[in-house]
């Protein structure tokens, strides 16, 4: 109802600085956060507010370890993703890409996310959107993924992402620009191992 959406926000706006983030930790917010946005996928405004603020936490080892405590939730917090990546509510998207590309900096999330192929393909879609906070994040959600193999994998049968990745090389977004640069990268180092 309308308190929940009063205090997603809430959490959202507090979890912007480095000092909310600790306060939200030491309150365990970080799973609560994760089931409202699970639980209410067809209310794009909450679903918003509710990633947003994961967005912010899963900068934290701790929140992406929290996060991992109940097998259940975790697959369910990547069923919630797949949906947000792929929502045509460009915060969704947006924020949905931040959050899976901070989880993924975390080897037991990476290898999850990464097996997931309709986050890989719902990525490698948006990678067309025409937001450039969404294509921010979903190139930056590409580049640490890209570290898994699975993913590589899924990524390079895909030409066009490889091919929409050149494309952000010269993004006047410098972030970007950066983050294409590393993901094609990641997703050309095993090649090189393969082939020698």
């Amino acid at each position: 109802g309308e308190g929940v959406l009063e205090a997603c926000v809430a959490v959202a706006l507090v979890s912007a600085t480095a000092i909310g983030r600790e306060q939200l930790v030491r309150l365990e917010a970080a799973r609560p956060l994760a089931r409202v946005a699970v639980g209410n996928r067809r209310d794009t405004v909450l679903v918003q507010w509710a990633m947003l603020g994961l967005g912010s936490l899963t900068l934290l080892t701790q929140v992406r370890c929290d996060l991992l405590a109940v097998e259940e939730e975790a697959s369910e917090l990547i069923k919630g993703l797949a949906d947000a990546i792929t929502s045509v509510n460009e915060g969704c998207c947006c924020y949905g890409c931040l959050v899976v590309g901070n989880l993924a900096v975390d080897s037991r999330w990476r290898v999850m996310l990464a097996a997931d192929s309709s986050i890989i393909k719902g990525l490698g879609s948006m990678l067309r959107s025409n937001s450039e906070r969404v294509q921010r994040h979903c190139v930056g959600a590409v580049r640490n993924l890209a570290v898994d193999d699975n993913a590589k994998r899924l990524f390079t049968n895909d030409r066009s992402v490889h091919a929409m990745l050149k494309s952000f090389l010269d993004s006047e977004d410098s972030i970007t620009a950066r983050h294409a640069r590393h993901a094609i990268e990641n997703l050309q180092s095993s090649q090189l191992l393969v082939e020698n």
